[in-house]
């Protein structure tokens, strides 16, 4: 999965980085609003952008989770037997992104916005190809943690969509992601990491599946009832939910246990029984979210 983490069927993955990254917040709220342009929000943005000067911003080359887990492989296979891992290295793994930015153009410009593409005959391309520069822009710069104001910036903020709004999902996801935002706490992130790393070590899955499997399951049902879209906008609104309540990063296995409930929601209807209670029990037992 990390070899093509720039997907809309990588709905939790996507809101993993939005709940750890320095800008998390921004970054969701950016591919919100990229997810409800239609042909007329885009027209528009895209007549403006033609006339904004050229952004200026300096992205910095970041270090994703695989490279920081290989510097700590390379670092521990280093180290004589019993020394320390050395300072910072939680913090770095905690900030590090799933994705790189060098893949954020092609995911906005062909998963988000595949709606543009067009073909005349032997010609193929995109429409409102100004204005999708300006949106790809937008959310590449806030996964870098660039949300600084600048004329781009504050004409995407003054036209975007609105991040907030329906999923279109069915079972109920938007009445439960409403819960969610009216029971989410520090203590309760914190009371669900702990739940979800004992559900863990307990081996509390299904028939020995991981619970990236638990996920996959779920998403398979998403994909094959065409729900991939929704969902991914679901797992970005839950990602800004804890946002909002958490600013810091978000404890990794909170936010897998948010995941996959969110996907599990989404897919309810169509689910085993047996999956679906194995991937919103922590959410259950912490929150009473159903």
């Amino acid at each position: 999965m990390l070899d093509h983490v720039w997907s809309l069927v990588n709905g939790p993955v996507l809101a993993f980085d939005a709940g750890r990254l320095p800008a998390g917040a921004a970054f969701a709220a950016d591919l919100l609003s990229a997810l409800r342009l239609d042909g007329h929000s885009l027209m528009l943005l895209d007549v403006v952008a033609g006339e904004l000067p050229p952004a200026d911003l300096e992205t910095r080359e970041p270090e994703t989770m695989l490279a920081a887990l290989a510097a700590l492989r390379a670092d521990l296979a280093a180290t004589p037997e019993g020394a320390d891992v050395r300072p910072g290295t939680a913090e770095r793994l905690a900030r590090a992104p799933l994705g790189h930015p060098a893949g954020i153009a092609d995911f906005v410009r062909g998963d988000v916005l595949d709606w543009t593409a067009y073909t005349d005959g032997p010609r193929r391309g995109y429409r409102y190809a100004t204005g999708t520069a300006l949106v790809i822009e937008m959310v590449t710069a806030s996964h870098a943690g660039e949300v600084a104001p600048h004329a781009r910036r504050d004409v995407w903020e003054r036209m975007r969509p609105a991040p907030h709004g329906p999923t279109g999902l069915p079972n109920d996801v938007d009445a439960r992601l409403d819960e969610l935002a009216g029971r989410i706490t520090p203590a309760a992130l914190a009371a669900l990491d702990a739940r979800a790393v004992s559900g863990s070590r307990d081996g509390r899955v299904v028939e020995g599946e991981s619970w990236a499997e638990l996920v996959h399951a779920a998403t398979q049902v998403l994909w094959l009832t065409d729900r991939v879209r929704s969902a991914a906008i679901a797992q970005l609104r839950a990602a800004l939910i804890v946002r909002t309540a958490h600013p810091g990063p978000v404890p990794l296995d909170a936010l897998s246990a948010i995941g996959g409930a969110v996907q599990a929601w989404a897919a309810q209807d169509l689910l085993d029984d047996v999956r679906y209670a194995a991937l919103i029990d922590p959410v259950i037992e912490v929150l009473g979210i159903a």
